[in-house]
């Protein structure tokens, strides 16, 4: 498509400023993010700064909401109030969130929304609104599998597939499904749909930004092959992560609310620590998860993954050894400890 095809107001600035990389690749916004951007057209139709705005304004109430659902989540959980400023006040958050209007804030709030429809036993809602978060972005798509064994479980806390217990698990996916199809009827075109998954394939066998484990096996395949493995590292990665993300449920099986909170940090961890790109805005999931538990590792990571900005200033993007291993050196030493050495019992229990 070239510029003379946009019927967009200031299209060729906005096609200028993007940079090389995403002016030559497809959307990778999932349908409901994108309804966001459609919003401010409505309001701000021939203004970039306008849209801004508007968009700005779209994450800070987002931010509100998270803070008063948050501290109803803490309080639920006999955790400190407080807690939600560790979130609400964190710089990246503020930067990278309502500075640089990355969604991850409204994709939380209905993440957090959905967890607190859990607790009331609303299943249904629970459903839309994660339903919803996974619209904003795909990452909560990877916490679905926590459902599996939270809604399988008798009254003795077993895992069990009797029909009443069943029953719950196809209902809350098939309210999931319901709920997707309106926001993703757009996927109905085969070329969306091509471009969509190609997009998203850039992820596992082109981009690399901040990697920790993947930077350690790339250098490992460049001793052995002599060039960068990524694109075949890329083409086994989605497995790897899919079959560590299902141990890591079905070996903490998650009976509570507490435990499935628990578990989703240690699964999304684990994801990031696998990926091959991990930008600084990734971790306010991370963060805002964390404010329910007694890891202090989330909060770490999220001050030190301002040193990977480093890499923004170099004319080639070329990153530093020294600061990737400062950040993870640090990081991969507090989880480790937190995760099994640290003796103080977890203060996030469910009443």
């Amino acid at each position: 498509m070239s510029l003379g095809d946009f019927s967009i107001p200031q299209a060729k600035e906005l096609f200028q400023e993007m940079g090389s990389l995403s002016a030559k690749n497809y959307s990778n916004y999932p349908p409901v993010n994108q309804l966001f951007f459609f919003i401010t057209t409505i309001f701000s139709s021939k203004s970039i700064l306008g849209s801004v705005l508007i968009l700005r304004i779209i994450i800070i109430l987002a931010d509100l909401g998270l803070f008063y659902l948050g501290r109803k989540l803490l309080s639920y959980f006999s955790l400190p109030k407080r807690s939600i400023y560790l979130y609400f006040l964190n710089p990246l958050i503020l930067i990278e969130l309502t500075g640089n209007l990355h969604f991850e804030g409204i994709m939380l709030l209905f993440m957090i929304w959905s967890i607190y429809f859990l607790i009331l036993k609303k299943y249904t809602f629970s459903a839309i609104a994660i339903t919803i978060s996974i619209g904003i972005k795909l990452l909560p798509l990877l916490l679905l599998p926590l459902f599996i064994p939270f809604f399988l479980q008798n009254k003795d806390g077993k895992f069990s597939i009797e029909w009443k217990y069943s029953k719950r698990l196809l209902t809350y996916i098939c309210v999931c499904i319901l709920t997707a199809l309106p926001f993703f009827i757009i996927f109905s075109d085969i070329n969306f749909v091509t471009n969509y998954k190609q997009t998203i394939a850039l992820w596992f066998t082109h981009f690399e930004f901040n990697g920790s484990i993947y930077n350690i096996v790339k250098w490992i395949g460049k001793l052995h092959l002599g060039y960068n493995p990524i694109r075949i590292i890329g083409k086994f990665s989605p497995l790897i992560i899919c079959i560590t993300l299902l141990v890591i449920t079905f070996y903490k099986k998650p009976k509570n609310i507490a435990q499935w909170i628990n578990t989703a940090l240690l699964l999304l961890t684990s994801y990031f620590f696998l990926s091959t790109t991990v930008h600084p805005w990734y971790i306010a999931t991370l963060v805002g998860i964390g404010i329910f538990s007694n890891y202090t590792y989330p909060f770490i990571w999220s001050a030190l993954i301002t040193l990977s900005y480093y890499t923004y200033s170099q004319p080639d993007f070329k990153e530093s050894t020294l600061i990737l291993a400062l950040e993870y050196g640090i990081v991969y030493g507090v989880f480790i400890w937190e995760i099994f050495y640290k003796k103080s019992p977890h203060r996030l229990e469910a009443k």
